[in-house]
């Protein structure tokens, strides 16, 4: 993908289009051949549907991500994931129909999920930096401990039965 250099809203790096202070990722190409994307360091935002479809497997996002937008990563082929600490909102869909392999919450990330973050997606495994004050592992599920919410549950966990812990909804 090339954008002009005149153009005054968007460019281009290795054919993933961005904003043109490369602030904002606005889409990656769904069949470009790379297993893992590292997003720059100044990018902020990742736009709404940016890597629906793609077959990109490991993303590795930069401190400086302080959004993941609607279904980003809808029906993706991505496998691995980290939540940086900045981060301070993921948006409904944004893992939707993902089958994960490893989602990482670093032990800094306080942010929101918004609800049907993870809508029929599956998880094999879900690590919480240690020390994390908002959120945490308890049977299996990753639990909002402030809001006493449960966020989702790890479906490649080998429970059989999920209990729901404690002052969760």
């Amino acid at each position: 993908m090339e954008v002009s250099e005149n153009n005054p809203y968007c460019t281009s790096l290795d054919d993933v289009l961005y904003n043109k202070d490369m602030t904002s990722i606005i889409y990656y190409p769904p069949k470009k051949e790379t297993e893992t994307y590292v997003v720059p360091n100044s990018v902020k935002s990742i736009y709404h549907f940016a890597f629906e479809y793609t077959e990109i497997q490991k993303v590795i996002l930069p401190d400086s991500i302080e959004y993941i937008g609607k279904y980003s990563f809808s029906n993706s082929a991505i496998k691995q994931i980290n939540i940086p600490s900045h981060c301070e909102a993921i948006d409904e869909g944004a893992f939707e129909y993902v089958n994960f392999d490893l989602l990482s919450i670093s032990s800094d990330f306080t942010g929101i999920f918004f609800d049907d973050v993870f809508e029929c997606c599956t998880l094999n495994s879900i690590t919480v930096g240690e020390g994390n004050p908002k959120y945490s592992i308890v049977n299996d599920a990753l639990v909002d401990n402030i809001d006493g919410r449960l966020i989702t549950y790890i479906t490649g966990s080998a429970q059989e039965l999920f209990v729901s812990p404690e002052n969760i909804i």
